[in-house]
């Protein structure tokens, strides 16, 4: 019986305490904001007639429109219906991360070491470090709410980052199947149709991996053949889906709210959006991302060979410019349409950025430092320890927080229920704060967009309103 490792024990730990965190918040999660806008439009449409009407009339992300409708209506059947999204959400970028890591490693692994690093990199080690990374991109999310937890957020953010992940792993898969290939061309489908930037970013990544594999195999061969072949399919998938997004009808309605601007203006613009963010935004889970990350130095340091990479200044360079280039590019579509940095929802897709990006830097940094073995392993137990005191201390403040949230959510709608013949202005009590989760919070003003929102999604007939304390 081999020995367990202590580092797999406080891991485990860590991600156990993620597990149950995440079980919490769903748990206690409701719909809010936006959500009875689309509740409202399930109620008079359906959920395919429901896609089709958002899409000529406001919201052409059919695809992310589409789930939610699908979720709002298992609302709708179940009190648990948004715990059940939220264990599917944890389970499937789970399965993501697990699929691209896995792909990832057999790539980078030369064929003589595989069977002394497969035993290392073993299916528990894996899945452990699958739940750590989705704990990372978790606590690493500028704004974790409605990110995470506003529903038709995170079908449209959350989903479009989750699936190109899965996107990933699947053109980075060496074996042939047809299963896969079927799930990567849904998931780059799901992005073109669900998020414009990420569209965006996808196909240009998709392009430039496509050339960039050709030129440096001389052309196509058996070795980059099948990776050229699924990234040529991810890239028409995507753009496909993008293609429809784009001219729907709805886009024509939301961009008579905006300013229209040049090329020019808008390229300057990015500039100082771009600047906003990383200067502004990121600095919010930076040291997080910072310290979390520091692993990767251990695993460079475990790569390293025998001689030290002359070029490993010039990639540092070309890293660092690469990411800028990245947050301008996913920042551009936004500030041509809206003239304003991306919402913080939209943000995720910054953070994962960003967390890649340290992860090579460090790679790099671990494959050169002269380090002894004492410090080295430090920099596995830090972090894993700082990510177990971590969740835990949310474990145990946001299970109630969260759980006093939804029972005055509760309390409220049951209230509502009890005043269904009320004509004049219901005035209802606020609600408890919500921590980690998007507060179903109105205003005290009846002609709030929050508060019609929420009349129209719950089928009232009178005004509704929070009351205003003394």
């Amino acid at each position: 019986m081999k020995k367990i490792h202590p580092l797999s024990i406080f891991l485990a730990l860590s991600n156990l305490s993620f597990i149950l965190l995440f079980t919490a918040l769903s748990l206690n999660n409701r719909l809010a904001f936006d959500d009875f806008y689309f509740l409202a439009n399930l109620n008079d449409h359906g959920i395919l007639q429901g896609t089709i009407f958002e899409y000529n009339n406001w919201s052409t992300r059919w695809a992310s429109v589409f789930l939610n409708s699908l979720v709002l209506a298992l609302t709708k059947k179940t009190s648990y219906g948004l715990l059940m999204f939220g264990i599917v959400n944890f389970l499937l970028l789970s399965l993501s991360v697990f699929l691209l890591m896995t792909n990832l490693f057999h790539r980078l692994t030369k064929t003589k070491q595989n069977a002394y690093m497969l035993d290392k990199f073993n299916l528990w080690l894996r899945v452990n470090l699958s739940v750590f990374t989705v704990s990372l991109l978790f606590i690493t999310t500028i704004k974790i709410d409605e990110t995470w937890f506003l529903l038709c957020s995170s079908c449209t953010y959350l989903w479009s980052n989750m699936m190109l992940i899965l996107g990933a792993a699947w053109i980075l898969n060496q074996k042939q199947s047809t299963l896969m290939s079927v799930i990567g061309c849904l998931a780059f489908i799901y992005i073109g149709g669900s998020s414009g930037p990420v569209a965006i970013i996808s196909i240009l990544s998709l392009l430039l991996f496509v050339a960039y594999s050709v030129r440096l195999h001389h052309g196509l061969n058996s070795v980059n053949r099948p990776i050229v072949s699924r990234s040529l399919l991810a890239f028409t998938c995507c753009l496909a889906a993008f293609t429809l997004l784009y001219i729907g009808e709805g886009n024509r309605v939301r961009e008579s709210f905006f300013e229209e601007m040049n090329i020019l203006h808008c390229l300057l613009l990015n500039i100082k959006m771009t600047g906003i963010i990383i200067i502004t935004r990121l600095p919010w889970v930076l040291p997080y991302i910072l310290l979390l990350c520091l692993p990767m130095i251990y695993f460079g340091h475990y790569f390293r060979g025998s001689e030290i990479d002359p070029r490993w200044k010039r990639k540092l360079l070309w890293l660092t410019l690469g990411y800028g280039l990245l947050i301008f590019f996913y920042q551009l579509s936004i500030t041509y349409k809206t003239q304003d940095v991306g919402a913080y929802r939209a943000l995720f897709s910054i953070s994962i950025f960003t967390i890649v990006y340290v992860c090579c830097i460090y790679f790099i940094i671990g494959k050169r430092l002269e380090i002894g073995s004492k410090w080295l392993t430090s920099l596995l137990y830090i972090p894993i320890l700082f990510s177990s005191v971590l969740f835990t201390y949310h474990l145990f403040t946001q299970q109630e927080i969260t759980r006093v949230y939804s029972q005055s959510y509760d309390q409220r709608m049951q209230y509502i229920r009890e005043h269904k013949n009320q004509t004049a202005t219901l005035e209802l009590p606020p609600l408890a704060p919500s921590g980690m989760l998007f507060t179903a919070e109105i205003s005290v003003d009846t002609s709030n967009f929050v508060n019609q929102h929420f009349k129209k999604g719950m089928g009232l007939s009178y005004p509704v309103a929070v009351k205003m304390e003394d």
